[in-house]
């Protein structure tokens, strides 16, 4: 017995694992039996010619169990009070959001979720308070060392888990009501979003954002804003949605039914939340067609003026042509989603005179063209061509050289065929 206290290291033992209550009960029991039998141990008794003593015996085992109830009145305490400050936050927290009533949609919707969130919660909430009572009572029992304050704090823990309790009860007796209310609620604010949206797209649609005397800057400042809208409105209707199907699995099959009835009967009048993310599926692709039609022309303004100021034999045409595919996609994606106007037919105009002119650029950055090709070509366009260290493409552009596409093409072609036949007599020749 004493050499199984002595062998006992309390702190380890914490710090192994959580003690339950009856780990706590478990110890405190079998150590004051302990020190009890050894107190009430008769210290001196003669038998026969023999005088037996016990007390040094006693006093000296006394220590052992009397030290490890001495450390668990120590530790108990602390453990007991701080699971029920804990315990007791979680209750008045949870009371106090659902005892306030939520005045608008969003509140109710936030006050739905932590109702679910408490129902969850309260089995495992439940079982804590069966764990932090169960401390007090083996404290009491054994007369462990609490305060005055903290049992004083303890005794307000079984009122307000009452008061939980009921409160949850309560919410989720009056959770059809309420979410037949803010239903209602609720379809005001998606029929008066639908509202919003419908004069949102008469400003998307408005005449100047595909005008071709409209300032691209303009434009594309003027779409940044009703983008940075639509994005507010698209938050918006997202919530909606997330909203009515939120009422939607929170009500109970009973007054499902009979919400539904309402619903079939009042569908006519009603807009779903489904229905006005559709529209705002329909006005977002308009604006983003618009802002790509401003942005595209600002681009390859931008682009185009970049490669005529490059110098032409240090022209990147691989990544020249990768832009003018991608425009060229662009363009065609634009036909087919914008109305008519004059601003797309202007871009598809460069863009496409552009790309037809690209075999050309690439003929004439041919390696194997010689002298006597370039005096071909100059006779073909009626054209000096100076080719020194400061001729660019925006100089070959001048000349209006892309109209003979094919004949410089068939050159191009010529003084490839010539240079390899060359390369062909010269291995002729060293054999």
């Amino acid at each position: 017995m004493v050499d199984m206290s002595r062998r006992i290291d309390f702190e380890q033992s914490m710090i192994n694992k959580d003690w339950s209550p009856e780990d706590f009960y478990h110890v405190l029991s079998k150590h004051t039996e302990q020190v009890n039998r050894m107190k009430a141990m008769e210290l001196h008794r003669v038998i026969a010619m023999l005088s037996i003593d016990t007390g040094s015996f006693c006093n000296t085992c006394l220590p052992y169990p009397s030290n490890v109830i001495t450390a668990v009145h120590n530790k108990l305490p602390t453990i007991a009070v701080k699971r029920n400050e804990d315990l007791l936050t979680i209750i008045k927290g949870g009371s106090r959001m659902l005892d306030h009533y939520p005045d608008s949609v969003d509140e109710f919707v936030e006050h739905l979720a932590f109702l679910g969130r408490m129902q969850s919660d309260l089995p495992a909430i439940e079982k804590e308070f069966g764990i932090v009572t169960r401390l007090f009572t083996i404290g009491k029992d054994f007369e462990v060392g609490i305060t005055a304050q903290e049992l004083a704090l303890y005794q307000t823990l079984l009122p307000g888990f009452q008061h939980l309790k009921t409160t949850i009860l309560f919410c989720e007796a009056k959770k059809d009501e309420n979410i037949r209310k803010f239903s209602s609620d609720l379809d005001q604010h998606i029929s008066q979003l639908h509202d919003d949206l419908f004069q949102f797209r008469i400003r998307v649609h408005d005449p100047s954002l595909l005008n071709i005397d409209t300032v691209p800057e303009a434009a594309i400042e003027h779409l940044k804003l009703l983008n940075d809208e639509v994005q507010a409105l698209s938050v918006k209707a997202r919530s909606f949605a997330n909203y009515q199907d939120r009422f939607g699995s929170s009500i109970s099959s009973s007054n499902r039914r009979k919400m539904t009835d309402e619903s079939v009967m009042d569908r006519h009048s009603q807009i779903s939340a489904q229905a006005v993310q559709t529209e705002l599926s329909e006005i977002e692709r308009d604006l983003t067609l618009r802002r790509m039609l401003w942005e595209s022309q600002d681009e390859w303004v931008t682009l185009l003026e970049e490669w005529t100021m490059t110098l032409f034999d240090k022209l990147n045409i691989d990544n020249v042509q990768k832009h003018v595919n991608r425009f060229t996609q662009t363009v065609f994606m634009l036909e087919k989603g914008l109305p008519t106007n004059l601003v797309l037919p202007s871009l598809k105009e460069t863009v496409m005179s552009f790309k037809h002119g690209m075999p050309v650029v690439a003929a004439l950055r041919n390696p194997n063209l010689r002298s006597r090709h370039w005096d071909i070509i100059q006779q073909l366009i009626s054209r000096n061509i100076v080719k020194d260290k400061h001729f660019t493409l925006g100089n070959l552009l001048e000349t209006k050289i892309f109209q003979h596409r094919d004949q410089i093409a068939d050159i191009s072609t010529e003084a490839s065929n010539e240079s390899t036949l060359e390369l062909m007599l010269q291995k002729v020749l060293v054999v």
